[in-house]
């Protein structure tokens, strides 16, 4: 296992993401990044990852995110992890902010 802690090199510079194998520090897993740590009480995909947004949103917030709460990416891009691109809401108010983002067809259904 890597003990390295995680270094975030500059808004423009992408981590190191690695696609395959286990235990490797960060891994893309569908759109998001996570981080292997499985003692962390919210560690999810077999109690051993964590999304790596969530422990951003963490550490800016100086505490641990609630449980039932989403931490949302203002811009969309789930890869951009910088603390002022991310917010903790509930799931009342992601929902609510995400039906207002999605498109309509011609006969104004959500695609």
């Amino acid at each position: 296992m890597n003990n390295r802690p995680i270094k975030f090199r500059g808004k423009d510079k992408k981590p190191r993401i690695r696609t395959k194998g286990a235990y490797n520090g960060i891994v893309k897993i569908g759109k998001y990044l996570y981080v292997y740590i499985p003692s962390h009480p919210q560690a999810m995909h077999g109690k051993r990852y964590v999304a790596l947004h969530r422990l951003v949103k963490e550490w800016a917030m100086g505490c641990p995110i609630p449980e039932r709460f989403i931490v949302h990416h203002v811009d969309g891009d789930t890869l951009n992890n910088h603390p002022d691109n991310l917010q903790c809401l509930s799931v009342v108010e992601h929902n609510i902010l995400t039906a207002r983002n999605r498109k309509k067809d011609a006969k104004g259904k959500f695609k």
